[in-house]
C-alpha cells in the first residue's frame, strides 16, 4: 500500500510538471527568467529521504555563497520537452528536496526536488520538479549532476540503490 501511494504521489508531480510544461511551452528561452530561483534567497535547507522514512541527511545553508552555487546549478538546467517519460525506477528510490528560504523560518521562495534513481542511469528519466514562490515549473533536465555537486560541496548523504 505505501508504494502505491508513493507511486501516486510520484505520478501526481510528474502530471504537475506536465501540466507547467504545457503552459510554458510557448516561452520558450525567455520563460527562464521566470523559473529562477529568486535572488532574495538566503538559506537553503536540503532534506535526503527515502518515501515514508526519517531523512537520511538534513542540512541547513546560510553561506550566501553556497547558497547562491546551488541555485545558480539549479537554474542552469535545461528544461525537459513535453511528452510521456519512460522510467523503470523503483518507489522507494532517495528524494532529494532543495528548498529556498529568505531567512532561517521564513516562507519557502523555491523548491526543487530530484528523485536519485540509481539503478537506471538515464538522467532525463528523472526530471528535477521546480516551484518558485508556489508555481509549479517546467521540469528540468540534469538533477542529478546538482545532487552530486550538493553531495561534494553540503557533504550530503545519499543512499545507494
Amino acid at each position: 500500500m505505501r508504494r502505491l501511494r508513493w507511486a501516486i504521489m510520484v505520478l501526481g508531480t510528474l502530471v504537475v510538471a506536465l501540466v507547467a510544461a504545457s503552459t510554458s511551452a510557448g516561452a520558450g528561452a525567455a520563460g527562464a527568467g521566470a523559473r529562477a530561483i529568486p535572488s532574495s534567497a538566503r538559506v537553503l535547507e536540503v532534506t535526503v529521504r527515502r518515501p515514508h522514512r526519517p531523512p537520511v541527511s538534513e542540512v541547513s545553508v546560510t553561506r550566501p555563497a553556497q547558497v547562491r552555487h546551488i541555485a545558480s546549478l539549479i537554474d542552469g538546467l535545461k528544461t525537459q520537452q513535453a511528452g510521456a517519460l519512460d522510467c523503470t525506477g523503483r518507489a522507494d528510490d532517495p528524494v532529494v528536496t532543495f528548498t529556498f528560504r529568505a531567512a532561517v523560518g521564513g516562507r519557502v521562495l523555491a523548491r526543487a526536488i530530484q528523485i536519485v534513481d540509481r539503478g537506471v542511469g538515464r538522467p532525463a528519466c528523472e526530471p528535477m520538479t521546480l516551484t518558485v514562490r508556489g508555481r509549479p515549473q517546467t521540469p528540468l533536465l540534469g538533477g542529478a549532476g546538482v545532487v552530486r555537486d550538493a553531495q561534494r560541496l553540503l557533504g550530503i548523504r545519499v543512499p545507494r540503490g
